[in-house]
């Protein structure tokens, strides 16, 4: 086993962990210290909109020609959540399918959409 570090320990050993990132900062810090700011997520925005009609006859099976995940609602896994854990989880739990995006795969592979989208046009 790794002895060195007590969580990949546990982990190997299939226990319960977590992780706490000790480089953790609170929000309002860490968005004054990125160089993305709003009218980035606005611009990027515009942009898949203004490609969508291209995505769509490239890519047909999007339907409108947005690479968007689907949001369901999992009432089984928070049953299980509330079971294992003895207590009450407030609200619906909804699992967000990055894994089934149309022609991406992933979101990350959306992310590489957007970058030739971005570079190339």
């Amino acid at each position: 086993m790794l002895g060195h570090n007590k969580v990949f320990d546990d982990v190997l050993e299939l226990k319960p962990v977590v992780w706490i990132n000790p480089k953790k900062k609170q929000s309002s810090i860490a968005l004054e210290e990125t160089e993305l700011k709003y009218e980035d997520i606005l611009d990027a925005e515009s942009r898949l909109k203004r490609f969508s009609p291209l995505i769509r006859k490239l890519f047909p099976e999007t339907g409108d020609g947005i690479i968007e995940s689907e949001l369901i609602e999992i009432p089984s896994m928070k049953n299980e959540i509330e079971m294992r854990h003895n207590k009450k989880v407030n609200g619906r739990l909804f699992l967000k399918c990055d894994s089934h995006l149309k022609i991406a795969g992933s979101i990350k592979a959306r992310g590489g959409i957007y970058e030739v989208l971005k570079h190339v046009f």
